[in-house]
């Protein structure tokens, strides 16, 4: 028997390879459903009482749970306790347990039934009436549990869940060193699974998709907060984000463990992962970490499930959820999943997903300037188009549309909490008064009247406690305006302090304007044995400041009330509160049009993206994205552009910019936008033996490197006199090695093969599709090149005249007087590899081009909020 001090640090040190070596040494078909311990076999239960009857026969006969001793508790509705019992007996120990978890899995089952039960219309099981949890005393109790489990449920060295028991196990880790909300995690995230199994048609043990349970388990159980409420904010584990940007930006592990979303979704067991990724690693003869790979497993399965369901809108929500209902039926196949997503192009919805994660992590680490484009790291075959953000006309008239109903008594409740949380108590009693009146007969009623009830009694004790000052010439602190102030009152009437002089020389003051939690602090004794004396907690609960449930453990009667809502009620309405101020103010104030109304725009923008799971604002993103573009474009002025780009840009006055490029960053590759549609006629004559799907130009080494076939165009466009100089290089040639192909600079590109382009070394030839015309410089002759030698270019157009030079001598010159203005490209078609070093671009910005800049930068800003 392994003492409890040597198995935690057995756990601590080595868990989770354990739990590797664990299920690589029990490789046990999970097809059929083994035994049931004992040889009993589950029999339906029509109560809770009948299954933990059950439960305790099957325990009887299990090797491990029969050598201890534990109570039972089933005071929560639809689950039962077990919790080990210590050997030398501990005064309300048991009890103390279960109030301490109780709460919380009573709370996830809330989350599981709104989130997942109610959607998809589920039934529960009638012969798995209630969830059952044990939790034992230490990390060495589960050590020697652990010792019995045949087939791990996750990837967690600290709780498991039994589908043949039906039981979910943990601990008590009183001595962790991770945060509370850390250590609970495995054990809520193991009960997912166990409600999940009460739901599901399917056998407990029935092969399905492991990412489909994996990420629920981990979406509904993962919180950052001390109240069991706090599990209804779904918060993503920034770790997952952290380990996904490791991820995709060391290209070696990325291509060994990175899953296609088709793959994720094929993979059914644990036991699956390394045999899936086995030939990616035999053909790179690396050797496979199998712990990373089931800890990358469990990332991806966690953040592709945020994605799904609340990403966008939650505009993927639906089809997630239709192909978690068939998982639960007991199919998942990848026919059923592209059922479910019918309709959507799976290579562009992972481009989508990685674009969500990077944002993320970027919200998460803004001072972190590395990126990846998806489109060209992990997609580069795919052709995207670049999709802006016009500021629409009529923006400015859905504004209105933003604010919330008048008839929605719910939102203006909680944004009347809001205000007193704020201390305009005044004014929020009297909005209460009318909502009650409003809601008279229907369910908020009493909720409201309780709440208005509170207020009132509030306002009476504050008037008392500052009468009281002017009776007894105590004095009043308070901060204003970021001074501290002490002073006498002299007179109180209608919510105004008029006070006696003092070094602030503030004469007066409202009520309102006071700290409500700072005066209730100070009320004194006499006051608080009044009959209003237990409201003196009502600004700690407003402001969700935890004390409270310190202070109010054993109370009573309404101070109990207030403590039970503050924990459960309160965050909840303050948030929806929240966010109806913040869409009212955005209703009224209009489309900003200058940096300071885009920053107070922007700020309240952020405090709804905070509470976008609100049915309040959820249906609402779409038109909040679109004023969050606006303010951002009316914040960016000339200064914030080099934002908008990975090159470096420079002014030079009168509207002409630089921009270099040294391709030394991955930023530079989002500048780039492949459009591989182009030039066919170009390519006529010349066959490439490089394949198709491994062409593609990236910045690696201070250059643009590649091979096969590309057309890249930048993102943003010039008016002449325009200017693009660069410097290129061919490999070394090798005997019967590759030919090189041909390569093009091109700029006024209209984006329909009217352009001036420097082909190869120095060829000019301008071209008008419209027109049917074609110019080049017939006179031009030809140029000895040396592959492995750097080459010089220029390209220059100006006054209707294009010329090029190489290595500073003249090459070819051009007319091209209707060509001033567009794009900028390149474009390759070559088997021999090419280098394209230190591109630089002088133009002047046209209008059009000023506003991509700035929609770029909004862009960006966007993805950070996460839009």
């Amino acid at each position: 028997m392994h003492s409890a001090g040597s198995a935690r640090r057995a756990i601590r040190a080595t868990g989770f390879a354990s739990l590797v070596l664990l299920l690589a040494g029990r490789a046990r078909a999970q097809q059929a459903q083994p035994p049931v311990a004992g040889g009993e076999a589950p029999r339906p239960a029509a109560s809770c009482a009948e299954a933990a009857a059950q439960l305790d026969r099957r325990l009887a006969a299990h090797r491990f749970f029969s050598q201890i001793a534990y109570a039972k508790d089933e005071s929560h509705p639809s689950l039962v306790f077990l919790v080990q019992k210590p050997a030398k007996p501990r005064a309300n120990y048991e009890a103390s347990v279960v109030a301490m978890l109780g709460p919380w899995l009573d709370e996830l089952r809330r989350v599981f039934e709104e989130r997942v039960v109610q959607p998809l219309a589920l039934v529960r099981r009638a012969d798995w009436p209630c969830t059952a949890v044990c939790v034992l005393l230490s990390p060495g109790d589960y050590y020697n549990y652990s010792r019995t489990i045949d087939v791990p449920t996750s990837i967690s060295g600290s709780a498991h869940f039994d589908h043949v028991l039906r039981l979910t196990t943990g601990f008590v880790d009183e001595l962790g060193r991770e945060p509370a909300h850390r250590r609970r995690f495995p054990l809520l995230r193991e009960h997912v699974r166990a409600l999940l199994a009460a739901y599901a048609t399917a056998p407990p043990m029935a092969q399905t998709p492991l990412w489909v349970e994996e990420g629920l388990a981990s979406y509904l159980a993962f919180h950052i907060g001390i109240p069991p409420v706090s599990l209804q904010k779904r918060e993503i584990d920034p770790r997952a984000f952290d380990e996904l940007w490791d991820l995709v930006h060391d290209e070696g592990s990325r291509s060994l463990y990175l899953l296609h979303f088709e793959e994720l979704a094929a993979i059914g067991s644990w036991s699956e992962i390394g045999p899936a990724l086995a030939p990616r690693f035999a053909q790179s003869r690396a050797k496979l970490d199998l712990g990373k790979a089931w800890r990358l497993f469990d990332v991806q399965a966690q953040l592709w499930t945020h994605f799904l369901l609340d990403s966008q809108g939650a505009k993927h929500r639906s089809a997630h959820l239709a192909f978690v209902k068939s998982v639960l039926a007991g199919r998942g196949a990848r026919d059923d999943l592209r059922a479910a997503f019918a309709g959507s192009d799976l290579r562009a919805l992972e481009v989508e997903f990685h674009g969500w994660a990077l944002a993320s992590f970027l919200a998460l680490h803004p001072g972190n300037t590395a990126g990846f484009d998806p489109a060209i790291d992990l997609f580069p075959a795919a052709a995207f188009e670049e999709v802006p953000t016009p500021v629409l006309p009529a923006l400015e008239k859905e504004l209105a549309t933003l604010a919330p109903r008048a008839d929605d008594l719910e939102a203006r409740l909680g944004l009347a909490l809001r205000r007193a949380s704020s201390g305009a108590f005044e004014s929020a009693a009297n909005e209460l008064d009318e909502i009650a009146r409003e809601a008279a007969g229907g369910a908020l009623a009493p909720r409201c009247e309780r709440e208005l009830a509170r207020l009132r009694a509030f306002l009476r004790l504050r008037d008392a406690h500052l009468r009281g000052l002017v009776a007894s010439g105590g004095k009043l602190a308070f901060e204003y305006e970021g001074k501290k102030v002490l002073s006498k009152v002299k007179r109180y009437a209608a919510g105004q302090l008029e006070l006696e002089d003092n070094r602030a020389g503030l004469r007066s003051i409202s009520a309102e304007e006071l700290d409500a939690a700072e005066l209730a602090r100070s009320m004194e004794k006499p006051l608080l044995e009044t009959e209003d004396g237990w409201v003196r907690w009502l600004p700690y609960a407003l402001a969700g400041d935890e004390r409270i449930f310190k202070l109010l453990r054993d109370a009573s009667g309404e101070s109990a009330a207030l403590r039970d809502d503050a924990q459960s009620a309160y965050p909840a309405a303050l948030a929806l509160g929240d966010a109806a101020d913040a869409l009212a103010g955005l209703s009224s104030a209009g489309v900003p049009r200058n940096p300071t109304s885009a920053k107070i725009a922007l700020d309240r923008i952020r405090r709804l993206l905070a509470h976008r799971e609100l049915a309040l604002v959820s249906p609402r993103l779409g038109l909040l994205k679109r004023l969050a573009g606006a303010a951002f474009e009316a914040s960016i002025d000339e200064s914030r552009l080099q934002d908008a780009l990975g090159g470096k840009l420079e002014t030079l006055g009168e509207g002409r910019v630089r921009v270099t490029y040294e391709f030394d960053d991955p930023l530079e590759a989002l500048d780039w936008i492949p459009d591989e549609r182009r030039f066919a006629w170009w390519r006529k004559g010349i066959e490439l033996r490089h394949p198709e799907s491994e062409s593609g130009f990236v910045p690696r080494e201070g250059a643009l490197q590649g091979s096969g076939s590309a057309t890249l165009r930048w993102a943003v466009e010039l008016e002449h006199p325009i200017v693009a100089s660069y410097t290129v290089r061919y490999d070394q040639m090798s005997e019967n090695g590759p030919e090189p192909g041909r390569f093009m600079v091109a700029v006024c590109d209209s984006g329909k093969e009217s352009y001036v382009g420097c082909s190869d070394f120095g060829w000019i030839h301008v071209m008008d599709a419209a027109g049917g015309t074609f110019g080049v410089d017939k006179d031009l002759g030809a140029f000895s090149y040396v592959p492995g030698e750097d080459y010089q270019i220029e390209l220059r157009v100006e006054d209707g005249v294009a010329t090029s030079h190489v290595d500073g001598e003249a090459r070819a010159r051009v007319d091209c007087p209707g060509w001033k203005s567009g794009g900028v490209l390149f474009a390759a078609y070559t088997d021999l590899p090419l280098q394209l070093k230190r591109l630089v671009l002088e133009g002047k910005l046209s209008s059009a081009g000023m506003g991509k800049l700035k929609r770029r930068c909004a862009e960006r800003e966007l993805a950070k909020l996460g839009f």
